[in-house]
């Protein structure tokens, strides 16, 4: 977006990102090798230059990035992202909860994981995840393609388990419809649909790679994994949710209390008080 800022909001590490999927045993098709070569070199050279006296991360994960990827250290800033905690409201489960689950075929009892986002994110591994634990049903919301889910629905033998459901600009209602919120990224500069699932009321299960699994305090909040894509302790945690209905709801109460501290108005104050200073010693 530009090279001569004085200040940058950082939403993401290219270098971060591409190191996870590596990590993770994914091969780079030759256009994302062409984008990491120039974007990670833009985005290196705007976030590491002395002329962005200032630079805010959306998370300290993010930070820690820009720390290592691009060696910036001086005036470095960690701002959360928020959430409408209106929009994003546990009581839209009286209204829309049971509206879905009936579209679904989903009785009122029965357990429901949901994962909202990009497929890539891990939603094969969440449906690994989701068919070790008997009963439990998984609702994946997502825009992008979805042959690895379809794939891991197949082998895992869940077709009568795993929902899918495309993009939605009513996503609110369908939080409203879940238990527990899954998501099992591998790389995450923060993370919007945690904070929202929290807002909504839900538990979430993530791994510590999300930068919103900093608001998250296991057993509390929910559950963060250290390996993203580990399916024996998402599916222990899925169980755990499962088996107890009330511990589920006692969760998903406290994760609305935590979400309830992270408003945009609380982000904008931060964010202006930032400019605030900046302005304050240019006039010195």
């Amino acid at each position: 977006c530009g090279l001569k800022q004085d200040i940058s909001t950082a939403h993401m590490c290219q270098a971060g990102w591409f190191t996870a999927k590596r990590q993770q045993g994914q091969k780079l098709s030759w256009r994302e090798r062409i984008f990491e070569w120039t974007v990670t070199g833009l985005e290196r050279r705007a976030l590491s230059s002395a002329k962005a006296r200032y630079v805010i991360a959306v998370s300290s994960s993010t930070r820690d990035d820009l720390q290592q990827y691009y060696h910036r250290h001086d005036n470095l800033r960690v701002i959360h992202h928020g959430v409408d905690t209106e929009l994003f409201h546990p009581r839209h489960r009286i209204e829309h909860r049971q509206a879905l689950r009936d579209k679904l075929g989903i009785r009122p009892e029965t357990p429901l994981a949901l994962f909202v986002g990009n497929a890539l994110k891990g939603a094969h591994v969440a449906v690994e995840a989701v068919a070790k634990v008997p009963g439990l049903h998984l609702l994946i919301v997502t825009g992008s393609r979805t042959d690895d889910i379809q794939a891991a629905i197949e082998r895992t033998q869940t077709a009568d388990r795993v929902h899918l459901h495309p993009h939605s600009t009513q996503v609110e209602r369908i939080y409203a419809a879940a238990d527990v919120f899954l998501f099992p990224t591998i790389y995450d500069p923060f993370g919007l649909v945690i904070l929202e699932a929290m807002s909504s009321g839900l538990p979430v299960i993530t791994s510590r790679i999300a930068g919103a699994s900093e608001l998250i305090t296991p057993g509390v909040h929910g559950f963060v994994t250290q390996n993203a894509w580990d399916v024996e302790q998402l599916a222990q945690h899925l169980q755990t949710l499962a088996a107890n209905r009330g511990l589920c709801e006692q969760m998903g109460a406290a994760a609305r209390t935590q979400a309830e501290q992270f408003t945009w108005d609380r982000a904008a104050r931060q964010t202006m008080a930032v400019y605030q200073e900046f302005l304050a010693q240019k006039s010195q």
